[in-house]
C-alpha cells in the first residue's frame, strides 16, 4: 500500500468517523443523510476521482471554519471547545492534504473526471 493510499484511507475514515459521530445522542434523519452523502464521496474519492478530492477539500474547508466558529463560541466549556479543537484540526489536515495539487499525485495520477 502506498504512502498516497495510506493518506487517503485516513482522510476517508476521519471524514466517516466525524459523521458518524455527529449522530450522538440520538441520530435524526438529517444525521444520516449526511453520512450517506459523506460515504458516497468517499468512495468516488477511494476510485480516483479527480472532482471528488476537490468538493471533499472545500467541505473540510467549510468544516475547518466552521468548527473554529463553534471552539470560540464555547470557548468556556472544555467537555464542549476539546472535541470541536480535534475535529477542526483534522478538517484542517484534510483541506491540506486534499487542496494541495502537489499532494496524493500518485493516488490521482490515472484521474477520472
Amino acid at each position: 500500500m502506498s504512502k498516497d493510499m495510506k493518506t487517503v484511507l485516513s482522510v476517508i475514515f476521519g471524514i466517516l468517523w466525524f459523521s458518524v459521530h455527529s449522530w450522538f445522542p440520538n441520530p435524526e434523519v438529517k444525521d444520516l443523510i449526511r453520512t450517506s452523502i459523506s460515504a458516497l464521496l468517499c468512495v468516488f474519492l477511494f476510485l480516483g476521482f479527480g472532482w471528488s478530492r476537490w468538493v471533499l477539500g472545500v467541505l473540510s474547508a467549510l468544516g475547518l471554519l466552521a468548527g473554529c466558529l463553534a471552539v470560540f463560541r464555547f470557548i468556556s466549556s472544555a467537555s464542549m471547545s476539546f472535541p470541536l479543537v480535534i475535529m477542526s484540526l483534522f478538517y484542517a489536515y484534510a483541506a491540506f492534504v486534499l487542496l494541495n495539487p502537489k499532494m496524493l499525485k500518485g493516488h490521482f495520477n490515472h484521474e477520472r473526471t
